[in-house]
């Protein structure tokens, strides 16, 4: 039995608590003091209510919603939910208000003599985020839902996020309990009064709740910082996390620490919201990260193997992300345009990690680490998008990258930032592992780096990309980091191989006939069948072409997005029946495919005799095993 959940004795993390709540308290008392009440009760039937009273004085006045909402990295402030807004003021006289022509969640009103209060009042509608909004969104089900505070709140346009303070309520069905990183003041059935933060610690802490939520505390070795996971699902069995997997997801914090060095912050919650009927998201916050899973995710993940590769993703985050950010990225407000470029740090590095630390930890085997790679090179030497645009572009495109292409993906690249950034700080590791033999690598890099003190919650100390590049000289000087980062980076590739990063790594890629015994699961499990490394496209379950690699053989015969394959060498189609059209063609030379596209109905040919192709990585002989020396850790 895990022990029950009690706070961490006085230590350095209380001393950081204490610290934290002194100074925010002390610009509290000199600060302008908003009141916000969120009522929640109605959230089943997908609506909040919420009430703020602002300190104002008369004369023109602008009222932002939260626009750039940290994590997201781009204007993704789900301002179309916001219903039933009216404005009055201390004296019950209703405003009018315009909405800013060129910015629409900016509201321009004015404030009249002798008013010294506004109180606005809206509803949110939940569960319809964009795309890009899904992470920082809210949402609610009959028992229960989780909220993010900056879809229910406006601040003034000239407000500071780390000096404009807000005292948060919170009203619930009364049989729901909530977790969140804010500290409550006090309570009564259905009511959470919190502790007054600031408009930067308030958007920064999201909050679960529900009448089935579940608490774990975990027990990393290397920090006396207290660290939870909330779980909360329309039944009780989904919250259910195994003591294997617990103990794995402590050892991923302690992994975490040997890299990027001492927790810094003073508390941490994982906030878990489970269904079907949720989007896949997560974001990472200073002291918390909001994540939805599918329903059974974590009540399976111990018997299926899943690493749950979020939590370490959005964990690192704390250091990487929070603790430092690029300059430029997060202004002193939420309307300000952010600068993505460096993308390729605040998500690369942390997406490499992400997959390091589960094999270090044991949420991921060897072998699912390896093919995880091995997938990863394949994906991206196929990628043609990667010949025209930089992965520094994706990353100042994120707010028209985020929405995935449906058709022709390959060309667009996608947001590369994320899995080709952590290929590029894969290459950067092994450089310094080889060049230092072994003496140093990457996890010395992170520990320089991150070796920063945060001065208040959401007021991480910046960088710039000269900042990196001095970091990994004083690491290791034989490499030109500003030449290697602007080939890889910041400029269009001419050749899709990754062999120079492969030949450091001690490995190259071959494509064999067999699946490894992961790939086989993942092939057993899929929705459909991915032959992009042999016919050159993948197909869902019913035969619908959901993908084509350009410069394929699919891609020369013709094959097109959305087109049906209604049948395999004669007969009707079948997963199976694909699968094993591709296994035979070795004998017979073809792959033949009825297919129907629009009202026409055609047959394809397509001449192929290379059987199926997965990718693997193979040992260079007598080449230094760089790769296993980064899986096994310092």
């Amino acid at each position: 039995m895990r022990r029950p959940i009690v706070f961490a004795p006085l230590s350095r993390c209380c001393l950081i608590l204490f610290l934290h709540a002194f100074m925010a308290l002390s610009a509290c008392a000199q600060s302008p003091r908003a009141s916000l009440l969120v009522d929640a009760t109605d959230i089943p039937r997908r609506l909040l209510k919420a009430e703020m009273e602002l300190p104002v004085t008369p004369g023109p006045l602008e009222l932002n919603y939260v626009e750039w909402t940290p994590g997201n990295h781009n204007p993704s402030g789900p301002i179309q939910n916001v219903v039933d807004l009216t404005i009055t003021d201390d004296q019950g006289r209703r405003l009018s208000w315009t909405r800013d022509p060129e910015k629409m969640t900016r509201l321009l009103l004015t404030v009249p003599d002798g008013a010294s209060f506004l109180t606005v009042n809206f509803a949110y509608i939940t569960n319809q985020p964009s795309v890009i909004s899904r992470s920082t969104d809210s949402y609610g089900f009959p028992n229960f839902g989780g909220m993010n505070w900056n879809t229910v709140l406006f601040y003034p346009g000239d407000a500071d996020k780390d000096e404009f303070f807000i005292e948060p309520e919170l009203r619930l069905p009364n049989d729901w309990k909530q977790a969140s990183s804010l500290t409550i003041a006090r309570e009564r059935p259905g009511v959470i009064f919190y502790e007054p933060v600031s408009l930067a610690e308030l958007v920064d802490a999201p909050v679960i709740f529900g009448s089935a939520l579940r608490t774990y505390q975990l027990e990393p070795t290397l920090t006396e910082v207290p660290h939870f996971i909330h779980a909360v699902a329309p039944f009780a069995t989904f919250t259910d996390l195994g003591e294997e997997r617990l103990s794995k997801l402590s050892d991923m914090i302690d992994e975490a620490i040997r890299v990027f060095g001492p927790f810094p912050y003073s508390q941490y919650h994982f906030l878990i919201m489970l269904s079907d009927e949720l989007p896949g998201l997560g974001v990472e916050h200073n002291e918390s990260t909001f994540i939805a899973f599918r329903a059974d995710r974590l009540s399976t993940a111990e018997k299926d193997g899943d690493p749950l590769g979020t939590l370490p993703h959005e964990y690192i985050h704390a250091w990487c992300g929070k603790q430092r950010t690029p300059e430029g990225l997060l202004a002193r407000n939420y309307h300000t345009t952010a600068d993505a470029r460096l993308l390729w740090v605040y998500e690369g590095l942390d997406s490499y990690y992400d997959d390091v630390l589960a094999v270090r930890s044991g949420l991921m085997t060897d072998a699912e680490y390896m093919d995880t790679i091995s997938s990863r090179i394949a994906d991206y030497s196929h990628r043609s998008g990667r010949q025209w645009r930089s992965v520094e572009d994706t990353a100042v495109s994120v707010r028209h990258l985020r929405s995935r292409s449906v058709h022709w993906y390959d060309r667009a690249r996608g947001t590369s930032y994320y899995s080709e950034g952590a290929l590029f700080w894969m290459e950067a590791d092994a450089i310094i592992r080889l060049g230092t033999n072994d003496e140093r690598s990457l996890d010395d890099f992170c520990r320089t780096f991150f070796d920063v003190k945060v001065k208040l919650p959401g007021s991480p100390v910046t960088y710039t990309r000269e900042d990196v590049v001095n970091t990994l000289r004083s690491v290791y000087d034989g490499e030109d980091w500003d030449a290697l980062i602007r080939a890889r980076l910041e400029q269009p590739v001419d050749d899709l191989s990754f062999e120079p990063l492969l030949s450091k790594l001690g490995y190259r890629l071959e494509y064999t006939s067999e699946p490894t015994p992961e790939q086989k699961k993942s092939q057993n499990s899929a929705r459909g069948v991915d032959l992009r490394y042999s016919l050159g496209f993948s197909c869902d379950r019913d035969g619908v072409i959901t993908r084509i690699l350009p410069d394929s053989l699919a891609d020369a015969y013709g094959l097109a997005y959305d087109m049906k394959i209604i049948g395999v060498n004669d007969y009707t189609f079948s997963t199976l029946r694909l699968r094993d059209a591709v296994r035979h063609s070795p004998i017979t030379g073809h792959v033949t495919l009825l297919v129907a596209f629009g009202d026409k109905i055609e047959t394809k040919m397509i001449r192929y005799d290379g059987g199926p192709k997965y990718p693997r990585l193979v040992e260079i002989q007598g080449a230094p095993l760089v790769l296993k020396a980064i899986m096994e850790g310092d």
